[in-house]
């Protein structure tokens, strides 16, 4: 990927969107850490499966897979934060993974994966249309006039057989 500015911009993100069909839902990725120990579940861990949705949403007073952590009974939720979910998945499905070296996101029609030598990022959501998945630069900073970004990483798509 190769981009240059036209104009002075502030760049939150910078990178490649695609589109995935729904029900790819499941990501696992292993990326270069900032530090060698997390808490199990932890959102920074340096690998991990994640999943769209919170198991047993339905039950146990649970009405709806988008009900919040903080809904209006003040009653701690029987799920981690990190499994806190709204319409775009858990926390744990739609965070920035950082320096990534390998993003996989997978369902029953087959997977896309992305490689990259810990120097780009990965994050997913859900959308109406099915899944976004999104290959960036690691920490794009304010742009002038004529810079440039880079980005060099492989993405692969594997149907289901």
């Amino acid at each position: 990927m190769k981009f240059e500015s036209n104009a002075k911009k502030l760049v939150r993100e910078a990178g490649l969107l695609t589109l995935v069909k729904k029900g790819e839902e499941t990501v696992e990725w292993d990326r270069k850490a900032t530090w060698e120990i997390y808490p199990a579940g932890h959102l920074g861990r340096a690998s991990g499966k994640a999943f769209a949705h919170r198991a047993g949403y339905g039950m146990n007073g649970i009405s709806s897979p988008t009900e919040s952590r903080w809904d209006y009974t003040l009653q701690k939720p029987q799920w981690d934060w990190t499994l806190d979910e709204n319409a775009f998945g858990t926390r744990d499905f739609r965070s920035s993974k950082l320096s990534i070296r390998k993003a996989v996101l997978s369902g029953p029609s087959g997977s896309v994966r992305f490689n990259a030598n810990a120097d780009a990022s990965f994050r997913c959501c859900l959308d109406p249309e099915g899944v976004r998945a999104y290959f960036l630069v690691n920490d794009p900073a304010p742009l002038s006039k004529g810079d440039h970004l880079h980005g060099l990483f492989l993405v692969s798509f594997f149907p289901s057989l």
